[in-house]
């Protein structure tokens, strides 16, 4: 603590570990305090408990400083994985907008309750996620995005990108689909096409989206952070239209071979793409040929006069339901055998599930259709107002 000099921002990623740890400290000192205690033996002790706190190492302000590529941001996990936090100082760090916090550690339905955060999750790995490319373009792609979360994360194309990523993330390995010749699930979405009338983009999705999840063991596609701030990059990258991805394809319907080559096996292609819901299918040979503006296009994120686009009426849709009912948003996007196999791992801890037909027994509490869309707009509209404050 010598080198610690004030003044300690109250915006800085340091300030919420500090106080999370004097109220831990109090805690402390508290359950071995007398009724009989002067003020300053109260702060002896909080000093006692604060200092064995830090020797300790029941919370490190700079974790895993030494061992190279790791984080030297403030942070409590190290803490909160060994040991048992009081409650106070939980909520103290829970509360906090500016603390850090990891993907890897939140279940489905507790995400919502890191929507106020105003900073990236420590599981951001930028560096890892663009790895030892020396491709120009896909180097322009990344450094545009970095801007964008840098400075925009408020934008919804931005929250939106980060909320599918950190989904898509909780089914790894599973992020692939089957790929085999004459496969029935291939043959029936090729045959189904002509069912859905052009203009119906939400029923050209969910045919989509009945192809299974199947396991992928790529390079890359094992690695949670690595992963999940790739799919973030490229979801953004997508949808927005004033991406460098997106200019391109102005010009062009190809989006290049080393674009291809470090995504496409990670299965972050066209296909998941609409399985996530952010683009939908025009016509046959998607999975074997994908081209842009001819069997595949994306939802537009330009608003029109009328009000918003088909792809923020789906991110509001997704904040809601992740919210409200993040069950059926799992159920919607993977499919029932996915979302059992996430239900199992304990990410939906209010839905009671038969051991026997691995069915929900009940629906999740805070159903959707029990909320209006003014309540979920204004919800919206207060935590993007509290991110653009801070």
């Amino acid at each position: 603590m010598a080198s610690v000099r004030p003044p300690v921002s109250r915006k800085g990623r340091f300030w919420p570990v500090l106080c999370t740890a004097i109220t831990e400290a109090r805690t402390l000192a508290r359950d071995t305090l007398s009724t009989e205690a002067t003020a300053r033996d109260t702060m002896d002790k909080v000093k006692a408990a604060f200092v064995y706190i830090v020797t300790e190492e029941r919370i490190r302000f700079i974790p895993d400083a030494l061992i190279a590529g790791r984080s030297t941001e403030p942070s409590i996990h190290s803490w909160t994985e060994q040991h048992q936090l009081s409650q106070a100082s939980f909520k103290e760090w829970q509360n906090d907008p500016t603390s850090t916090w990891n993907i890897e550690y939140v279940i489905v339905e507790s995400y919502h309750e890191y929507f106020v955060r105003r900073c990236l999750p420590s599981t951001w790995n930028y560096t890892g996620a663009l790895g030892s490319t020396k491709d120009a373009f896909i180097i322009e792609c990344y450094v545009w995005v970095r801007k964008q979360f840098d400075n925009k994360l408020d934008d919804w194309r931005c929250d939106l990108a980060l909320h599918l990523a950190y989904l898509i993330s909780k089914v790894q390995p599973a992020i692939g689909w089957p790929t085999e010749t004459g496969n029935v699930f291939v043959r029936t979405l090729e045959a189904d096409l002509a069912a859905f009338p052009t203009e119906d983009h939400l029923g050209r999705i969910q045919a989509v989206r009945a192809l299974p999840w199947v396991e992928k063991n790529a390079k890359g596609a094992t690695s949670v952070s690595v992963y999940y701030t790739q799919a973030a990059i490229v979801f953004l990258c997508w949808m927005h239209s004033g991406s460098p991805l997106r200019k391109r394809l102005v010009k062009t319907k190809s989006f290049g071979e080393g674009w291809t080559k470090k995504h496409g096996k990670k299965c972050l292609t066209p296909v998941n793409l609409i399985r996530m819901g952010i683009a939908y299918r025009i016509s046959a040979g998607i999975i074997g040929r994908p081209w842009y503006n001819s069997n595949f296009t994306m939802l537009s994120d330009k608003r029109q006069a009328q009000g918003p686009t088909e792809l923020e009426e789906w991110w509001r849709t997704v904040r809601s339901l992740l919210a409200k009912n993040p069950y059926s948003l799992t159920l919607r996007i993977f499919g029932q055998e996915r979302t059992n196999v996430m239900l199992e791992r304990g990410h939906f801890p209010s839905v009671r599930c038969s051991a026997s037909t691995h069915k929900p027994s009940c629906a999740p509490k805070g159903a959707l259709g029990t909320l209006s869309d003014d309540e979920d707009e204004e919800e919206i509209e207060r935590t993007l107002t509290r991110r653009c404050n801070y």
